[in-house]
């Protein structure tokens, strides 16, 4: 009875008269109760103020992380990792990863923040995640990103979401969208420079009606063509 989810840390209740903790290490402390924390990410279980499990969890990188992470800083993002868990097991995965920017032991709120400030300082953000305590997050972000297998919460506050669950998907989905809006600054361009050699001879009565229909149907047909080269440009 009285269960209460502590969001990012844990959960409180009560069986009969005993008192019923699990959580992180900062849960533990917070509420009196003494735990060393390790290297990987831990998840504890207390009973009236003891200790009576630890569950020890090591993060399995994915196995696209390494490939992809190097793609995206090859295309100038600046990459940071925003994670919950401690110290160690997060400094672990951001060196296998090649990953100079990363904090740890941060709450929902602390991880909108960290994304606000970023938005403060001029910078276009892109947030991924997959979790409850993303979902603050993505939607502080520019654009924010879910894979499809997340939590609900995180999908309802995201932009886009992932129905892979690879990052690899990410990496394509970016790549689509630069070249589509490379893409329609071309066609704009192109409409621009039609429209101010065209509408000027048409004032002046130098083109003909037939002649301007089927210029501007030629103009419509160059258009889908060069926006139908997104297809080939992302396989």
């Amino acid at each position: 009875e009285s269960v209460e989810n502590i969001a990012a840390k844990g959960i409180k209740a009560k069986f009969k008269n005993l008192e019923i903790l699990g959580g992180n290490s900062k849960f533990m402390i917070e509420n009196g109760i003494k735990c060393q924390s390790l290297d990987t990410t831990e998840y504890f279980f207390a009973i009236s103020g003891e200790i009576k499990a630890k569950f020890s969890l090591n993060d399995e990188i994915r196995k696209d992380a390494h490939e992809s992470i190097k793609t995206l800083k090859n295309l100038g993002f600046e990459i940071h990792i925003l994670s919950g868990d401690n110290e160690n097991a997060v400094r672990n995965v951001a060196l296998n990863l090649g990953v100079e920017n990363y904090k740890f032991s941060l709450l929902p709120d602390e991880k909108a923040e960290f994304i606000n400030s970023l938005n403060s300082q001029g910078k276009s953000v892109i947030m991924v995640g997959d979790g409850v305590n993303d979902a603050a997050a993505l939607l502080s972000a520019a654009v924010g990103i879910a894979l499809g297998s997340g939590a609900d919460t995180s999908i309802t506050k995201s932009d886009v979401v992932l129905m892979r669950d690879d990052l690899k998907s990410l990496v394509e989905t970016i790549s689509i969208a630069k070249q589509t809006f490379k893409t329609i600054k071309q066609n704009l361009a192109f409409s621009l420079i039609y429209n101010a050699l065209t509408i000027p001879l048409a004032v002046c009565g130098f083109i003909i009606p037939l002649f301007a229909a089927l210029s501007m149907s030629l103009s419509s047909i160059l258009v889908v063509l060069n926006s139908m080269r997104i297809k080939r440009a992302t396989r």
